[in-house]
């Protein structure tokens, strides 16, 4: 399930084989991002995102990220973690092509989006 702002658009890829899911902000417009996936994961953001694709293989456990806000999009209304939950290992992770680790807060596990 994708859970973004109203009247905004937003994608949800699934494949029902693998578990894999593909979600978008295809636009640049800010937006609240909250993804679940039917394994029980899910990653939410902790403020807006510009535009946006998260990929997520359960199979390999890992969680690709390409965040791309415009250059004025720097309020603290902008996310600058997601947090993910559902998960009992930290999974490899890559936000806009480089390896970034996923630090575990209790039970979860906190990927920063890094200065972009």
């Amino acid at each position: 399930m994708l859970v973004t702002e109203a009247g905004r658009k937003a994608y949800l890829l699934a494949d029902p084989l693998s578990g894999a899911v593909v979600a978008y902000n295809p636009l640049p417009d800010p937006q609240p991002f909250a993804l679940t996936t039917r394994d029980g994961l899910s990653l939410k953001s902790d403020g807006k995102v510009g535009l946006l694709r998260v990929e997520y293989r359960p199979w390999a456990r890992e969680v690709d990220i390409d965040h791309t806000p415009k250059p004025e999009q720097t309020s603290e209304a902008m996310a600058r973690n997601f947090l993910l939950s559902g998960l009992a290992e930290a999974p490899r992770v890559t936000v806009n092509g480089r390896p970034i680790e996923a630090r575990r807060i209790g039970q979860d596990f906190q990927i920063a989006l890094g200065s972009l």
